[in-house]
């Protein structure tokens, strides 16, 4: 079944104890544009899957956007997890598929630095490792498309990470590693979340929606066979994604609800002040903080 309203409604039910819990904020919905799909990009966070569901519910609740996400390919050897995530909208990341989905006005979430970037290293919390990838640059040329930059904070810290790749390559499973596993670089951190449990910690979370970058009205003469267009396109991109976490992180050090305690004894009816002083700055746009 493709995504569609029906499978968001489905979804906001699903995940509703887990946006009970985080609280999250959206910071610069209004910079939205309503006429036309919107390919967003964004940073991936520890684990990749628990900030993904509260960005889709988010955008289906408060803008009628179902968003389409390229994932990577390893999730769609599963028969039966293939079969979730495609109901939800997650599409198998690939140029051909991304074009297709662009073609047919879906809006769109990639994620640059992929699967490694969901597999951090210890000191790697809310840094974007997106080496030398260019592909969503060089596919919003071709297409034309309206790129916003998204940042999230929250998920990175529900872990603390014990024991990470390269932890694992120095140990002395390390060359066995290195023989057999099909992508070496690609290894889950060992991680400790709620006490000794695997449990994340319901940290609030935080999403930041940049200024829109149209591909090709900004940038006459450039074009997709370009690689340095396509490069000057992903600095631009990548440069408002990190300005996206600083504002983030710091306004999440002024939030007086950041700790599920404060927001249960604070009460949650003036949940969205945060997100208000996050824009006050900014375009002064309306941001709200969505629960229950």
């Amino acid at each position: 079944m493709p995504a569609n309203g029906e499978a968001m409604e489905l979804l906001s039910r699903l995940i509703a104890p887990w946006r009970w819990l985080t609280d999250p904020v959206f910071v610069g919905l209004d910079r939205l544009p309503d006429d036309r799909p919107i390919f967003f990009v964004g940073n991936h966070t520890l684990m990749g899957m628990l900030d993904v569901p509260l960005l889709m519910d988010g955008l289906w609740r408060e803008k009628g956007i179902v968003l389409h996400s390229l994932g990577d390919r390893l999730h769609f050897g599963l028969p039966g997890w293939r079969d979730l995530i495609e109901t939800f909208g997650v599409i198998e990341g690939s140029p051909d598929n991304c074009r297709e989905a662009m073609a047919d006005g879906k809006s769109l979430i990639v994620f640059p630095g992929g699967a490694r970037e969901v597999m951090k290293r210890k000191s790697e919390k809310y840094k974007l490792i997106w080496g030398d990838r260019c592909g969503f640059a060089r596919i919003a040329l071709e297409t034309g498309a309206t790129i916003v930059p998204i940042a999230s904070v929250g998920a990175d810290d529900c872990f603390d990470i014990l024991i990470d790749g390269d932890d694992l390559l120095k140990s002395p499973i390390g060359p066995l590693i290195e023989r057999f596993h099909p992508r070496p670089d690609f290894l889950p951190p060992i991680v400790r979340g709620m006490g000794l449990t695997l449990l994340p910690r319901p940290e609030r979370f935080y999403f930041n929606f940049g200024e829109p970058i149209e591909a090709t009205a900004s940038r006459p003469g450039e074009d997709h066979t370009n690689p340095d267009a396509c490069m000057r396109l992903r600095c631009e991109v990548q440069a408002a994604v990190e300005a996206g976490l600083a504002q983030l992180l710091k306004l999440r050090e002024d939030d007086p609800k950041r700790r599920l305690r404060d927001r249960f004894w604070r009460g949650r009816e003036a949940s969205d002040d945060v997100s208000q002083r996050g824009s006050e700055g900014d375009s002064g746009s309306r941001d709200r903080a969505l629960s229950g």
